[in-house]
């Protein structure tokens, strides 16, 4: 999920406003400068193009943070003669957008197209909107609808993509899905971001504690490689003769414990091993997160274990004193 900057305590506004039914259209436009945000627009549009109600209902920065300036139902300055039916975006550059940018407009569009009720094709970039002669938004708008109908991959030299979205069909998604595979999926190595794909993604993102979109960002990524590490760990941890033996460790059966687990692991500062890592006696007290005690040696055996992940979770928590 994207980071948000809520503005509209702030930002003046003096146009009408107007009923939801009315937008027809989502705008994408870019600001044609490298840098800025609304604090830096606003004497722009208040003191050169007089307005009492600034440009776009949304801004989206370099980083990706989205400035949230007015509400749907009020009506912002982006395309003139067409305000009262389009829901204005910006994003703050000049022909050239981070990828961080664009996963952060994939997801607020498709978060007010399904507000509005909108398709993809109601999706304009500034240039396409009858009366207008502009370079805006700087991006070719069929990509862009592909990418949101989730048809294909978004080909556009200057962007640089680091997610995968239903649709896509490409090597990283091989790589994706051999990933998952090692995860615990069952998928076909295709390069093909099916509905398969993408329910493996949903489900991925759901046990370990992920925004739950189908869409493998950054987030879900890095999430995905650091549990393939420890799941990949070696098969023998340490001896029980090792002078330094660990006083504590967590043992997971497999990915569906790795949330709950990784909680206790980062509070307590204790590392955190698959089952099958487990040969012997590794820990003065071994911590169950997932599974029974069976087959485990250790001075204590500590079992948060419950019925489902949930369970499991409540009790990790309990343990925690939250």
């Amino acid at each position: 999920m994207v980071k948000i900057q809520d503005l509209r305590s702030i930002t003046p506004r003096s146009n009408p406003t107007r009923a939801l039914s009315q937008i027809k259209f989502i705008a994408r436009h870019h600001s044609g400068t490298t840098s800025g945000d609304w604090h830096t627009f606003w004497p722009h549009w208040n003191k050169i193009r007089g307005w009492g109600t600034g440009g776009y209902a949304e801004i989206i920065l370099r980083d990706g943070t989205v400035q949230i300036c007015y509400d749907p139902h009020e009506i912002t300055n982006g395309v003139a003669n067409h305000n009262t039916s389009t829901y204005n975006i910006c994003i703050v550059g000049n022909g050239s957008f981070t990828a961080a940018q664009e996963e952060a407009w994939d997801e607020r569009c498709r978060a007010m197209m399904k507000r509005l009720n909108l398709p993809a094709s109601a999706v304009k970039g500034h240039n396409e909107f009858s009366g207008t002669n502009t370079a805006c938004p700087g991006i070719d708008m069929n990509v862009v609808r592909a990418r949101l109908n989730r048809k294909g991959v978004a080909q556009v030299s200057n962007e640089v993509r680091d997610y995968f979205a239903l649709g896509d069909n490409s090597p990283g998604v091989s790589i994706l899905q051999s990933k998952l595979n090692k995860a615990g999926f069952n998928l076909s190595v295709d390069g093909i971001y099916g509905k398969g794909t993408e329910s493996a993604v949903t489900s991925f993102q759901r046990t370990s504690g992920l925004v739950v979109d189908g869409i493998a960002g950054k987030a879900t990524l890095a999430k995905l490689d650091t549990i393939i590490a420890i799941l990949s760990k070696p098969s023998t941890v340490k001896k029980k003769e090792d002078e330094d033996m660990l006083k504590q460790a967590i043992v997971i059966g497999g990915l569906s414990d790795y949330a709950a687990a990784e909680m206790l692991a980062v509070r307590k500062g204790i590392p955190l091993y698959p089952r099958s890592a487990i040969k012997g006696e590794v820990a003065n007290e071994l911590i169950v997160v997932g599974g029974s005690a069976k087959g485990l040696k250790a001075d204590k055996v500590t079992v948060l274990s419950g019925a489902d992940r949930f369970e499991t979770a409540a009790n990790v928590k309990a343990y925690l004193n939250w």
